[in-house]
């Protein structure tokens, strides 16, 4: 079977309209769906938020080639002890500085194990990481 790529709107809305209806969610707006990268970033987003916790972030950003960008952000959390007189700053984010946020190109991949590169002499280590011989 063979799928042609195009940016028909009709097709397009023919997936995302359904589950934005579902959820109660209005659909796109016609200048999210005629510009790609705009689409692009409001369906990220969703995703996002819509797969909040179960572990899918990690690798949408590898595929989506975003993590150097994504994953170099400050991290931000909340102040956790509070007492009853500084209860309305419980929601005011704190910047985290212990946590380093930083990406490195050979974090697209995962190291080989050592011991699997010495079993087979023509495997060789993914890019970044080094090789004990």
């Amino acid at each position: 079977m063979t799928y042609t790529i195009s940016r028909n709107k009709e097709e397009m809305q023919k997936g995302i309209h359904p589950v934005r209806i579902r959820a109660g969610l209005p659909d796109y707006t016609e200048t999210q769906y005629a510009n790609k990268d705009e689409l692009r970033k409001a369906l990220k987003r969703e995703r996002m938020i819509e797969l909040m916790g179960e572990g899918k972030r990690y690798y949408d950003l590898r595929r989506w080639k975003d993590a150097p960008v994504e994953e170099a952000l400050q991290i931000y959390g909340c102040n956790v002890v509070m007492d009853e007189t500084h209860r309305n700053e419980f929601h005011v984010p704190i910047a985290i500085y212990n946590l380093p946020s930083t990406f490195s190109p050979k974090m697209y991949f995962w190291p080989i194990r050592h011991d699997e590169l010495k079993h087979n002499k023509r495997l060789t280590q993914n890019p970044g990481w080094t090789m004990y011989d």
